[in-house]
């Protein structure tokens, strides 16, 4: 039987919704994220949020952030809530709505 460390699994393979890449899921990812799905690649993502992390917006793993991210995105920031103050869903809902018709104007 093997153990896997989850702690390094989690390294190595990112923290999905971390997307500005500082270690943890809060409220100061919201930005980013929405950078994230604006941006038309990482090049263009990372020239917007430099350190961020494009893959981490991804968080349904389908190989880009898209607007199917949002609700497992709104899920992960919920979740992470216990270390720092995640404001209220429907603010959220607004924010990445925001986002989102953004990324629809600009295409």
């Amino acid at each position: 039987m093997f153990l896997i460390d989850t702690k390094e699994l989690q390294f190595l393979a990112g923290l999905p919704g971390d997307v500005n890449n500082d270690g943890a899921i809060n409220n100061l990812d919201i930005t980013s994220f929405i950078a994230a799905l604006a941006a038309e690649d990482e090049a263009a993502f990372l020239a917007t949020v430099p350190g961020g992390s494009y893959s981490n917006a991804d968080l349904d793993r389908s190989g880009a952030p898209n607007n199917l991210d949002i609700t497992p995105f709104i899920s992960a920031l919920t979740a992470g809530a216990s270390a720092a103050a995640v404001p209220e869903p429907a603010t959220l809902v607004l924010l990445l709505a925001a986002g989102a018709t953004a990324l629809r104007r600009r295409r």
